[in-house]
């Protein structure tokens, strides 16, 4: 009886381990859910702690970008601004600038050339350098400034080709007329020097 009597203390003795065990890990569990404990977090109170960081570092690292620019990029951003203040009193050539500013943007980045409308920001007051409304503009100013660039680099195309052509008929006025004479001929049916 001795040894029954032994294997069931030591039964009710497990029993009460596990039953204490079970209670701890039941009140560990419901101070985490009421947050009172910080000792034992859950899996998803970790994820969003962590989540939360990450998007606050972010968040002041791109603010951080936004306020501090590197004094070339305010310098090249500056020449920028001279060079569309200075478009038309220099007959365009100023436009030359522009569009290398605007293929270097391209190639180097934002740390050296800004984008085109970025190059305004400069101006305004620091305190606005966070608001909203500055990245709104700069958006904006950047779509009209990309636009304006694109539709004038067209027109210049199409002068330079106009202005080739003009050449061309002047330095082959015999070939010119004589080919467009025998298109002529040709769309009302007449045969051109067979």
């Amino acid at each position: 009886m001795d040894l029954d009597a032994g294997l069931l203390q030591r039964d009710k003795e497990k029993e009460q381990a596990s039953e204490q065990r079970s209670g701890n890990l039941r009140e560990v569990r419901r101070q985490a859910e009421d947050g009172s404990s910080e000792q034992f977090p859950s899996l998803r109170q970790t994820v969003i702690a962590a989540k939360r960081e990450r998007l606050k570092k972010e968040a002041s690292s791109e603010q951080s970008e936004e306020l501090t620019s590197t004094p070339i990029s305010k310098a090249t951003s500056r020449v920028l601004r001279q060079a569309w203040l200075h478009l038309i009193d220099s007959f365009g050539l100023t436009f030359i600038w522009i569009n290398i500013h605007a293929f270097l943007h391209l190639v180097l980045g934002d740390k050296i050339f800004c984008k085109l409308g970025h190059e305004w920001a400069d101006l305004a007051p620091t305190s606005l350098n966070s608001a909203p409304g500055l990245k709104e503009a700069q958006q904006r100013a950047s779509k009209i400034e990309s636009m304006g660039v694109g539709l004038v680099d067209l027109i210049i195309i199409l002068v330079l080709l106009g202005i080739v052509f003009v050449f061309y008929i002047i330095m082959h006025p015999y070939e010119v007329g004589f080919k467009i004479l025998g298109d002529i001929l040709k769309s009302w049916g007449v045969s051109w020097l067979a």
